[in-house]
């Protein structure tokens, strides 16, 4: 079965994908390498929703919200090595540990991805008797699901709930992004999640690659995607 058809059976059933063959380290480079067109072809359609977007926007005279997380502003200020640790290699590993990791179901991935959601949580809250609060939670959360939940257990919410938790896990790693905009107006809210339906088609990309070969090569497009825009801003100097 090609790439792309499984690609096609994973909208539809993501937990069959789970059940094909297995794959070699060798195989799953060719797979990966094979996935590119398909991650490709779905920047290029989100292309189209974006259009749509900007012409929605002008058409309400509304200006385009700023991006803090813009790729040429992170260059500016922290210079190109350190823009390249940060949004090429750390932050995919943090994002892909705190959003596909889990997708497994699997205690320690869990106990894994939950700590690193703290920390996201405890830098944004408003103050420091907040962010203690969040972290305490979190990590009695943590405790709770080593010592008390079995795996049993989380392999059978898995098998009811799979396909749920994964579309939420879709949908929140593009609201977490469509935060980056430093400000919005509500009435066009709908437009703003257009202009980041090439973030939706990743998180779409990611999540297939993490149940077809692992979390390793999620972060490994993840990278790859990071460290082009982040190119393509310092060549393009837009």
């Amino acid at each position: 079965m090609s790439v792309f058809k499984e690609f096609l059976l994973f909208l539809k059933n993501p937990q069959e994908i789970e059940t094909q063959v297995p794959l070699t380290v060798k195989a799953k480079i060719i797979y990966f390498l094979k996935s590119l067109p398909v991650y490709f072809f779905l920047l290029f359609i989100s292309a189209f929703f974006i259009g749509i977007a900007q012409i929605g926007l002008k058409l309400l005279n509304i200006d385009e919200p700023v991006n803090s997380a813009d790729p040429k502003e992170i260059i500016d200020r922290y210079g190109i090595i350190l823009s390249i640790l940060e949004v090429a290699i750390l932050v995919p590993f943090m994002e892909e540990a705190m959003f596909r990791l889990p997708l497994s179901f699997k205690k320690a991935h869990i106990a894994i991805a939950i700590p690193i959601i703290a920390f996201f949580a405890g830098i944004t809250a408003i103050d420091d008797m907040l962010m203690l609060l969040v972290l305490t939670l979190f990590i009695i959360t943590v405790v709770l699901l080593l010592i008390v939940v079995k795996q049993e257990q989380l392999n059978a919410y898995k098998t009811k709930y799979f396909k749920t938790i994964l579309w939420i896990s879709i949908i929140g790693f593009t609201a977490l992004h469509l935060g980056n905009f430093e400000e919005m107006h509500t009435p066009a809210l709908p437009l703003y999640f257009l202009l980041y339906t090439s973030v939706l088609a990743l998180a779409i990309m990611l999540s297939f690659l993490r149940i077809r070969l692992g979390y390793f090569y999620a972060v490994l497009l993840h990278c790859f995607h990071n460290s082009w825009v982040l190119l393509l801003s310092l060549f393009t100097n837009t």
